[in-house]
């Protein structure tokens, strides 16, 4: 029985950084064991920056690159800056471009990608966004090509409550029509969260069998190095109380919600202030950096390297406490990182607008979760476990890990297991 193909559409793949990038990775590697082979249709990346393990698991993929003369995502944040004053034409472009400024890029290579997708054979077609561009793409290539379609909803695209992009009448009307054929165009519309899925399912009428929620998964698919251990690059002080926050600040993930609890901590605790450390990985924007100069906290914050992924899980688990935040108007957003957290003992403080975070928290006994309009009531609860660790020492804080099932529940393998259904299920009568 020969195996089944199926074309994905990422944008961003391993070795970039990017959420996007990872879970396309952590499907392409698994699919294989449930009866689809995937080849991987991506923008290549300049840096190169792979980790061994990852190396290793992309030797065994198929993967298409596409050439691109301009990358704004992987580059020195002096260039990102300077990139700001690149010119009005630049930016009235970027302001007045349906769904994102790659659609050019897509378009310009679309000859070429329809041949590569020919001669791929899939059985289906799956892409993900954002960027939004690969949603339309891939919608019309599986349209051209008379097969199945997935589109992954990474994060919503109209409904996202934010933008980071100034959007002109014009955009924001052609982004609503193409969001609307892609979900009319799709198969299966897959969605991060469950509250995404209902929302787009109300606001678009989608037909509940049409739909499906697929999480994200924990980070199991590198090999965390016995070595790491003796070998730190990031090391907290035990007398402090160390915060992670296992990501880097920036506009979808604002520093405000760290900042501002924060502040709250400070109000209930001038001691115990001075003993908190929030560590971050990769430099703040300036906007984010004035935020907590405004809030006066600024020297609480400490800005890491990025590390490498099998650094993480140990980085993680010599922590006192996670800090789970995004932006508050991301209000259908279950941030990735919470399933890297799962997978330690260590408890989480949830800061944002989504219950069903709050819900996942509560399932799992994994820590608290607040509204961020609640940062007072997360700072005492935060202050009662700083006096805990005093007294009793941060050993006996940790919580139980996860059960057999739930862990299983969140690996890389499971997450594909799911995706590998629903392709079954939509190819079944092909």
């Amino acid at each position: 029985m020969s195996m089944n193909s199926v074309l994905m559409i990422s944008p961003y793949f391993v070795p970039r950084r990017r959420v996007g990038a990872l879970r396309t990775f952590k499907f392409a590697i698994h699919l294989k064991e449930f009866g689809y082979e995937p080849v991987i249709l991506t923008i290549k990346d300049s840096m190169s920056l792979a980790s061994p393990a990852e190396k290793k698991l992309l030797s065994k993929l198929k993967i298409i690159e596409l050439s691109t003369p301009v990358d704004r995502t992987n580059r020195p944040k002096e260039e990102i800056h300077a990139d700001k004053k690149r010119g009005i034409a630049a930016a009235w472009i970027d302001r007045h471009t349906p769904s994102d400024t790659w659609i050019y890029f897509y378009l310009y290579h679309y000859a070429r990608v329809l041949r590569y997708a020919k001669k791929v054979k899939p059985n289906v077609i799956w892409a993900t966004g954002d960027p939004w561009s690969s949603l339309v793409t891939g919608s019309m290539l599986a349209k051209k090509l008379r097969v199945p379609f997935v589109s992954d909803f990474r994060d919503p695209w109209t409904r996202s409550g934010i933008s980071l992009r100034d959007r002109s009448a014009f955009a924001h009307y052609w982004d609503k029509k193409l969001e609307s054929r892609v979900l009319k165009n799709s198969s299966k519309v897959v969605f991060t969260s469950i509250s995404a899925e209902k929302d787009y399912t109300q606001y678009f009428g989608l037909p509940k069998d049409k739909t499906s929620v697929i999480y994200n998964s924990y980070n199991d698919q590198v090999d965390s190095k016995n070595h790491i251990r003796d070998n730190r690059k990031v090391v907290f002080q035990p007398e402090d109380l160390n915060m992670v926050f296992y990501g880097t600040f920036r506009r979808l993930s604002p520093i405000s919600p760290a900042a501002d609890l924060l502040s709250e901590f400070r109000n209930e605790s001038q001691e115990l202030y001075k003993k908190i450390k929030i560590h971050s990985f990769g430099i703040p924007d300036s906007e984010q950096m004035a935020y907590a100069e405004k809030r006066g906290v600024e020297d609480r914050f400490i800005f890491h390297q990025k590390v490498k992924p099998e650094e993480g899980e140990d980085i993680l688990k010599q922590s006192d406490i996670l800090l789970l935040s995004t932006h508050p108007e991301r209000q259908n957003i279950v941030p990735a990182k919470l399933w890297d957290y799962l997978n330690t003992d260590v408890p989480i403080l949830s800061v944002l607008a989504n219950p069903e975070v709050g819900n996942i928290i509560g399932e799992t006994n994994s820590g608290a979760h607040f509204h961020p309009d609640n940062s007072q009531k997360a700072a005492k609860w935060l202050v009662e476990y700083a006096l805990k660790k005093q007294k009793q020492g941060i050993e006996l804080l940790r919580r139980a890990p996860l059960t057999g099932p739930q862990k299983e529940n969140i690996t890389s393998q499971a997450k594909a297991r799911q995706l590998a259904a629903i392709f079954d299920e939509i190819t079944a009568d092909d």
